[in-house]
């Protein structure tokens, strides 16, 4: 099945598009929250070394995602995965009894929060994906031309800096990006 152009979101929501990657031991976790305009509100991406495996990168980039979206906006967030297993963890009643019940308790207390957020399950096309199976930086950070991607600038505030981040599991590694 082919992968479907990205939509934007219903005027009133945002949209926090996930997704993690796998390669011997270590993983890597996207995130980008665009409004219902597509303009993009912040792209973070993150290291996860030792990595058990890529449902662990998914769970991860879907955990700082939807804690960064919820910061920074007050509206309905949906999530786009290709994790349709994390989906079916997030969302099964109960207590998860995986090796990542820890991090799928936290998502469900972020997913039950004042506010509505939903999942779709999206296809990806891996054999155009520049970076596939390569955890790693934004193509931004790794060198490619700036006038490929929107303007954005790092977040210098304090619970996100370098000192407050290493004290803090879930943003230790971070690089996180912001629109000005």
């Amino acid at each position: 099945m082919p992968a479907k152009p990205w939509l934007k979101p219903n005027a009133g929501s945002v949209k926090l598009t996930i997704d993690g990657s796998f390669k011997d031991g270590v993983g890597g976790a996207g995130m980008m929250l665009r409004d219902d305009t597509s303009v993009i509100v912040f792209s973070a991406c993150k290291w996860i070394s030792p990595c058990i495996e890529p449902l662990e990168a998914e769970l991860q980039a879907c955990l700082v995602g939807l804690d960064l979206a919820l910061a920074h906006s007050s509206l309905p967030v949906i999530i786009d995965t290709d994790s349709a297993q994390m989906v079916s963890m997030i969302q099964a009643p109960g207590m998860d009894r995986s090796i990542h019940s820890h991090v799928v308790s936290e998502i469900k207390v972020l997913v039950s929060a004042s506010r509505p957020c939903s999942f779709v399950k999206v296809i990806v096309d891996r054999r155009n994906a520049t970076s596939a199976g390569r955890p790693g930086p934004p193509a931004q950070a790794r060198g490619c031309p700036s006038e490929q991607h929107p303007p954005v600038v790092r977040v210098l505030r304090p619970e996100f800096e370098p000192s407050a981040a290493l004290s803090c599991p879930v943003h230790r590694s971070m690089e996180i990006q912001i629109r000005s």
